[in-house]
């Protein structure tokens, strides 16, 4: 009688997804250590503390939440699958309102170009 497992099946091991014991204990210790210095609300208010800190979360923490890649199909009319992904940047408002203008100006250029 053969031995083994057959293919696509899986014998004993860890379960797909599961997380070793090294980084369970790890998550347990900061997350037990992030209550202790205020949790959440501790962590708002480090963020609206300053302009530089709320830069650091939109740009170090918050992306971590994100999925690493987005992947979308789509047939388009041909019936051939178009393939793109999404960027999704968090920006602060006030850095942009001259780019916003600059933006705008330039699409009013164009726009005169092409009448």
């Amino acid at each position: 009688m053969p031995k083994g497992a057959k293919p696509g099946e899986r014998w004993g091991g860890r379960p797909k997804g599961a997380l070793n014991h090294l980084t369970q204990s790890v998550k347990q210790a900061i997350e037990i250590v992030a209550e202790g210095l205020g949790g959440a609300e501790r962590m708002l208010a480090w963020v609206q503390a300053d302009k530089a800190n709320e830069r650091l979360f939109w740009s170090q923490i918050y992306p971590k939440l994100l999925p690493k890649e987005i992947k979308a199909e789509h047939h388009g009319p041909n019936g051939e699958a178009l393939r793109f992904g999404v960027l999704a940047v968090p920006v602060l408002t006030d850095e942009w309102e001259g780019v916003a203008a600059k933006l705008q100006q330039a699409q009013t250029k164009i726009h005169d170009k092409k009448q």
